[in-house]
């Protein structure tokens, strides 16, 4: 063993109260398994969510790849029907919601003229708009005057009817457009008739403006259904090429499933939440090729009015259902610690017992041995004191009364020993039990009539109540009487002066004789109750203890059990209960 070192003090270590625990125990199992029902419950909604998730994401990828399907069959039709196709604005009338895609092609590169035409009223150097080869603008004579490129030989000529006022526009646009050699011409006279503006493209400038074109008409002509809010197509640069639904008003930092969408995105698609008025949206992007040039970008703004509405509910009830399980959980461990606990004290109060038992047991076979060696020299003292008081006593009358008090004493204090000493054997003798088949109520009578002198003497008076007089139980009679003796003693001697015992006899609801022995004396100290059958234990001044334990013995061999309930300065009840005999 190691020494301590100076001025070292050991720590005393940690022991938990075992009532503590049986409450942590409980309550720490019935929040685990609130614990494992909410990381179940999570587990189950995060499934949810990313099936909600991957249902949006697949009505875009949806939308976007009907779209792009509906442009590439557009574009392969005016590939293949190229070369037959004419002016495609002479004298042709069409509506907006069924125009082919040469009038919107034609109409979108009428536009860009008439706005080079408006931008370079002044005298500036011409730029090049992005779709076009070079630009042009012709004075009232057909003499070019700027451009922006140089202009490919023999399309000037072209725009000579313009500036000579036979026209307003002219295109050649489509006549061998799937030759690598394609030449678009795209030709409109100016505002006040004076001079003409001339855009030249090649075949990749048709291509893509033929695709915005194509992206603009599919986007306008298709029916997304519910939960699409808007669709917008964008080239690589960010330029609008086509929209459809209302656009965003501002983006936002949280919504239901952006964390998810913006975390779980791949490479090729991506999310944000927007917010349109006062509703928030998903958006959701991905790339959207062009017929081979840059990638531009598709976005497309979902509905999750309905998914949120799933997703709260869901969280909802996982919240709820946690805590009713957690509820649920700590009412069973409560009602199983209350149980357990119930389980634990009768254990301890049937240890206690058998403690109790074995000492008094143990008491009685040292009291047998005890008492046979005591009882010879006690009764031989007593002839010794009563012949002494016989032949002895003095003549003298002041020397007559002390000695008569001595010898008075010697006698007294004798059978007090006398009575220790059949104490003692009686506890030897307690285990040894004639069971008989015998009526209760004749030996309460007999009891009783064996105090009613001492208890008229004491002012005190003996009430007896039961109806039922065939109560029969198997005992052993003269046992019974002992203990019943014992507790009535008990009962006499604690009450006081005009006081009053009452003893009583019924047959419980478990079918079990019941006898009730009650006083209004002064009753047991506080605090005393659970010692008061304990050998040697007492609260009188002259008691020796042994009478109730010596009770509570012969009681617990007929297998019946003895209770008692004591109020201090009320009085106290012994119940006696004695197993029911059958009868055979």
């Amino acid at each position: 063993m190691k020494p301590e070192r100076p001025g070292y003090r050991a720590r005393p270590g940690f022991a938990m109260n075992p009532r503590v625990l049986q409450a942590v125990v409980p309550a720490f199992v019935g929040l685990l398994f609130a614990g494992l029902f909410f990381v179940t419950a999570m587990m189950d909604f995060h499934r949810l969510e990313t099936l909600l998730l991957e249902t949006l994401r697949n009505k875009a990828v949806f939308v976007l790849e009907v779209t792009h399907r509906a442009c590439s069959n557009k574009i392969k039709r005016l590939s293949a029907t190229g070369d037959e196709l004419q002016n495609p604005l002479a004298g042709l009338v069409v509506e907006d919601d069924t125009t082919p895609l040469e009038v919107s092609l034609a109409r979108s590169l009428l536009e860009v003229a008439r706005a080079v035409d408006a931008e370079n009223a002044g005298e500036v150097r011409l730029a090049v708009p992005r779709g076009f080869r070079s630009v042009g603008l012709l004075d009232e004579k057909g003499k070019l005057v700027q451009e922006g490129e140089p202009l490919p030989a023999g399309v000037v000529a072209h725009a000579r009817d313009l500036v000579e006022g036979g026209g307003e526009i002219d295109l050649h646009l489509f006549d061998g457009m799937n030759r690598d050699d394609y030449t678009g011409l795209v030709g409109v006279r100016r505002q006040g008739g004076k001079g003409a503006v001339l855009l030249v493209m090649d075949r990749q400038d048709l291509m893509y403006w033929a695709w915005r074109a194509a992206i603009r008409n599919t986007v306008q002509e298709m029916s997304w259904g519910q939960g699409v809010v808007y669709l917008v197509v964008e080239d690589s640069e960010g330029n609008l090429l086509a929209q459809a639904g209302s656009l965003p008003d501002e983006k936002l930092g949280e919504c239901l499933l952006m964390a998810r969408a913006a975390r779980e995105g791949s490479a090729n698609l991506t999310g944000q939440c927007v917010k349109v008025g006062d509703t928030r949206f998903l958006e959701l992007a991905m790339p959207f090729d062009l017929d081979g040039e840059k990638p531009g970008v598709a976005r497309v703004g979902l509905e999750t009015q309905e998914t949120d509405g799933i997703l709260s509910r869901n969280r909802r009830h996982v919240l709820l259902w946690t805590c009713f399980m957690a509820g649920i959980g700590l009412l069973v461990m409560g009602l199983l610690y209350r149980t357990q606990k119930r389980h634990i004290s009768r254990l301890q109060a049937v240890q206690k017992r058998l403690h109790q038992a074995e000492k008094l047991s143990a008491l009685g076979k040292l009291g047998a041995g005890v008492a046979h060696e005591i009882r010879n020299p006690l009764n031989a003292i007593s002839l010794a004191v009563q012949r002494l008081r016989r032949e002895l006593r003095p003549d003298e009358p002041e020397k007559r009364e002390p000695y008569e008090r001595i010898t008075q004493i010697l006698r007294d204090e004798i059978h007090r020993l006398n009575s220790i000493v059949e104490e003692f054997l009686s506890l030897s003798r307690t285990a040894k039990l004639d069971l008989r088949p015998q009526p209760v109520i004749p030996l309460l009578e007999k009891t009783l009539s064996l105090f009613q002198e001492e208890a008229e003497a004491r002012g005190v008076e003996l009430r007896r109540r039961w109806d039922d007089t065939d109560l029969t139980v198997r005992m052993d009679g003269h046992k019974m009487e002992q203990a019943l003796l014992n507790i009535l003693r008990n009962a006499l001697e604690s009450t006081i002066r005009e006081g009053m015992v009452v003893v009583s006899c019924d047959q419980s609801r478990g079918g079990m004789t019941r006898i009730r022995i009650r006083d209004n004396g002064k009753g047991i100290p506080e605090g005393e109750e659970g010692r008061i059958f304990e050998p040697f234990h007492t609260t009188k001044s002259n008691g020796v203890g042994l009478g109730l334990a010596i009770a509570h013995e012969i009681i617990a061999a007929h297998g019946g059990e003895i209770r008692i309930a004591s109020r201090s300065g009320v009085g106290t009840t012994f119940e006696i209960l004695l197993p029911p005999w059958d009868g055979e």
